[in-house]
C-alpha cells in the first residue's frame, strides 16, 4: 500500500468511530502504539496495563469497555510507517482515554 492509500484507510477508520495508532510517530496529533497504557506519561490512558494476547493483538480496559489494537507484523504497512485501528466498544472510550479523534482526522486529511 502506498502512503496515499494508507491515509485514506486511516481516515476511513476514524470516520467509523475508532482511533488510529502508528509506528513510528508520523505526526504529533496521531498517537503511536507506545503512547497507550496506564503508566505515568502515556498520552492515551487505560485502566489496565496493555497486554499482549498473541498473534500481534494487544488489549487493555477502560471504563467504556475493552480496547484493542495490533502491533508488529499484524499492523497495516505502507512504505514509511505502519498503522492500526485503535478499536473501541463504546464511543466514549476515545474521549476518556484522551484520544482527540478530530485532531487525528485533521492530521490525516492535511498530511
Amino acid at each position: 500500500m502506498d502512503k496515499r492509500e494508507a491515509f485514506e484507510k486511516m481516515l476511513e477508520i476514524l470516520e467509523q468511530g475508532d482511533g488510529v495508532l502508528t509506528a513510528p510517530a508520523i505526526h504529533p496529533d496521531i498517537p503511536t502504539i507506545d503512547d497507550v497504557g496506564n503508566n505515568t506519561g502515556r498520552r492515551i490512558r487505560t485502566l489496565t496495563e496493555v497486554r499482549h494476547c498473541g498473534f500481534g493483538l494487544f488489549m487493555a480496559e477502560t471504563p467504556h469497555g475493552d480496547i484493542s489494537f495490533d502491533g508488529g507484523g499484524a499492523m497495516s504497512r505502507c512504505e514509511e510507517f505502519s498503522f492500526t485501528p485503535l478499536r473501541v466498544r463504546e464511543p466514549g472510550a476515545l474521549a476518556w482515554m484522551g484520544y482527540d479523534a478530530e485532531r487525528a482526522k485533521a492530521a490525516v486529511v492535511n498530511f
